[in-house]
């Protein structure tokens, strides 16, 4: 089974008439042939989308990591001033251990443990 496309230019190899290879008799593509192009088009496709979904898991792990930071120091500044410490979002844990150490732990989507900062 063919599907036809394009007319091919006609090619001759030789001035003898049975060495003639007539391409233009080939008309179009083989129905293998856009199958494969196909299905390497969407390995492709599904490559680059799982490479894009692991970027984006990566850009929200380093995102909680710059918040945790942000919120460790603050909160450490506020012990130092003797300030009282604010809540943390629900996706973080704060516990003070022992004088002025401060823990704060959470869950990351993309590493199996928990992710914590200490100071």
């Amino acid at each position: 089974m063919k599907l036809e496309c394009i007319q091919l230019i006609e090619y001759n190899t030789t001035s003898n008439p049975k060495d003639t290879w007539i391409m233009s008799k080939s008309r179009g593509f083989f129905l293998a042939e856009v199958l494969i192009s196909l299905s390497l088009i969407a390995g492709v496709s599904i490559l680059l989308l799982k490479h894009q979904w692991q970027l984006n898991q990566w850009m929200n792990h380093l995102d909680l990591y710059s918040q945790a930071l942000g919120l460790l120091d603050n909160t450490v500044e506020r012990g130092r001033g003797n300030l009282s410490m604010p809540k943390p979002p629900k996706q973080f844990q704060l516990a003070l251990q022992g004088n002025q150490h401060y823990k704060i732990s959470w869950h990351s989507p993309i590493l199996a443990t928990c992710c914590e900062l200490q100071r």
